[in-house]
């Protein structure tokens, strides 16, 4: 139970700490100043080095000698060098070794599932906040152990509440990434401005025109969503950077569409055991004084809904936890050893050595060559039937691949999807290197030339950058999670209940945020480098939010009322994950 705690614990940290947050901060200080370690892959069935490879490490040789010290050239080498159709039979040979594994399963499998990111090593302002959170929920699902006449009694937690928990918070994840991108995204221009936008955006949640009873912002972010397809194709365009982020949303979607998929196969298959074995009972064993004894289930103290216990608010993501009075703590200690003196002990792992930077950097080029492969693989669909089975693994029904088709203008339907789909992975693609390339840039020194200055002093340069960054840290995700909540109070889901289609929207995190969020007096995180500006959001608008929301008779539904009202994968295929 400890570790289902622990990894719960991780999935409030993620929908409160999206990787792309706040990409004008890139490498941020909640543990990417100490980055180490290398890519990590989501399937680790497909691990395997196809760099290692014999026939690869030759066109690796070529594009190395011709771009000493560039990443990208030499990764946009690998991918010329592959696309040759001299090379065709050595991309067959990858695609069989190291994604089909010779496993029939696995040869039907599409989706590009190897999604990677970098690994991180927790400063100490995420473990404090990592510690809140998983506390919190873990009080909430169990309890204090209570002793009476030297028995214990302690709730216990069905093993179905984990998989609904983790349903519902990759449901709440899905919400967050969009909103990581849309708060910095003008939709009325369009536009991408990591700070101007996000001004624009949070004064829009307390604007509610009248005879309307949603304010401008969640009009904006709706606007964004549905256009994050085009973003990512660069027709509208938001230049190079909002043509990335936008890429680097629906990658990230796709992956927790997967996840969804994968958690209503163990639903279904949790509901089959429980009608099969209906005296079954999910009970704990302790050992105490060398005797085995068991505790069931009891029902102590307040039940938290799986939104109370999902939600998570600004104040108590900045304040509560301890985060940012942790990240304003190393920002000071990092400024005294390793900016106004250098200590290279105490400051080495906020930076890349150069060991570090080679295992980044080919892990980065194994994963874009991965890539590369799985999209050649996707581009040989040639018939329907095979067309087919990619939609589906998305979790798309006949209905709606039929009505894919049926929307094509081409001679051959399928190739027109196909191309579609193929031209959106690879953009894709380059987002996700680009932003990896990017976060090993962020901690890389250069080596010191004839020209350049010092090591020490190239160190304490890039050390100060790091330092920029920290001090942002709290603000862009106490503007992130606060913009979230509200949005997420207006986001109206239909569904269909008993035959019939009903329109729901979860107003309970809206009012929890309004409640309890790190904008009301003497909340604001501070910095003294930073200091608010007049056009800054604050208490004077969240105010005017409430008071608007009280003359739209909008109200808190409770918790229970909004239980079921999480996104699921039809929603993410109707409104997000399309092919443009």
């Amino acid at each position: 139970m400890g570790l289902q705690i622990s990894i719960l614990g991780l999935l409030l940290l993620t929908n409160a700490l999206l990787f792309a947050a706040d990409t004008n901060t890139e490498g941020g200080a909640d543990g990417v100043a100490q980055v180490r370690d290398s890519l990590q892959l989501r399937d680790n069935s497909l691990m395997g080095k196809i760099l290692e490879d014999e026939e690869m490490q030759q066109i690796v040789a070529l594009c190395r000698n011709s771009n000493p010290d560039k990443l990208a050239e030499f990764q946009q080498c690998i991918e010329d060098e592959m696309a040759k159709p001299a090379n065709a039979s050595l991309i067959a040979k990858l695609q069989e070794k190291y994604l089909d594994k010779g496993d029939e399963k696995s040869k039907d499998r599409y989706q590009a599932v190897e999604t990677a990111s970098l690994k991180r090593t927790n400063s100490p302002a995420m473990k404090k906040l990592e510690e809140y959170l998983t506390k919190r929920l873990e009080d909430a699902l169990y309890g204090e152990i209570k002793k009476a006449n030297d028995k214990k009694k302690q709730r216990m937690v069905d093993h179905t509440t984990f998989f609904k928990l983790y349903e519902e918070q990759v449901s709440k994840n899905i919400i967050a990434t969009v909103s990581s991108f849309c708060l910095n995204v003008c939709t009325s221009s369009p536009s991408y401005d990591p700070k101007s936008c996000r001004e624009e955006n949070l004064k829009a949640l307390s604007v509610i025109t009248q005879g309307k009873t949603q304010p401008e912002a969640y009009g904006g972010w709706m606007k964004c969503l549905e256009n994050i397809p085009k973003f990512c194709s660069g027709t509208p365009s938001l230049g190079t950077d909002g043509k990335n982020h936008a890429c680097q949303v629906t990658d990230a979607l796709k992956g927790m569409r997967l996840n969804l998929l994968r958690l209503s196969a163990i639903d279904q298959r949790f509901k089959q055991i429980k009608s099969e074995n209906k005296k079954t009972q999910f009970m704990q064993e302790t050992e105490k004084n060398g005797r085995r004894e068991r505790y069931t289930n009891e029902t102590q103290g307040d039940s938290k809904s799986l939104d109370d216990l999902t939600t998570v608010t600004s104040n108590e993501l900045i304040n509560k936890s301890g985060y940012g009075k942790a990240l304003e703590d190393e920002s000071k200690k990092l400024q005294e050893e390793c900016v106004d003196s250098y200590d290279e002990e105490k400051c080495k792992h906020y930076l890349h050595s150069d060991d570090d930077v080679a295992k980044l950097e080919d892990a980065a080029t194994e994963h874009s060559i991965r890539r590369q492969v799985a999209i050649n693989k996707i581009a040989q669909i040639k018939d329907e039937e095979t067309l087919t089975t990619f939609l589906e693994e998305e979790g798309r029904s006949k209905d709606e691949i039929q009505k894919m088709l049926n929307e094509s203008t081409a001679s051959d339907k399928v190739a027109d999807v196909v191309g579609k789909i193929t031209e959106q992975f690879k953009g894709e693609k380059a987002a996700m290197i680009a932003a990896l390339n990017k976060k090993i840039e962020s901690r890389k020194v250069e080596r010191a030339s004839s020209n350049s200055p010092p090591v020490a002093e190239l160190k304490k340069k890039k050390l100060t950058e790091v330092k920029k960054e920290m001090e942002a840290k709290p603000k862009g995700y106490q503007e992130l999670v606060h913009f979230n909540n509200i949005i997420s109070g207006f986001l109206t889901i239909e569904k269909t209940i008993d035959g019939k289609k009903e329109s729901m929207a979860n107003t309970h995190a809206m009012f929890r945020e309004l409640e309890d969020n790190a904008y009301q007096s003497g909340r604001e995180p501070g910095s003294a480098n930073q200091p608010p500006s007049t056009n800054d959001y604050g208490a004077t608008d969240l105010e005017k939010l409430k008071e608007n929301l009280g003359k739209a008779g909008i109200e808190d539904e409770g918790a229970e009322a909004n239980a079921t009202k999480s996104m699921q994968i039809e929603d993410l295929n109707r409104a997000i994950l399309k092919y443009k």
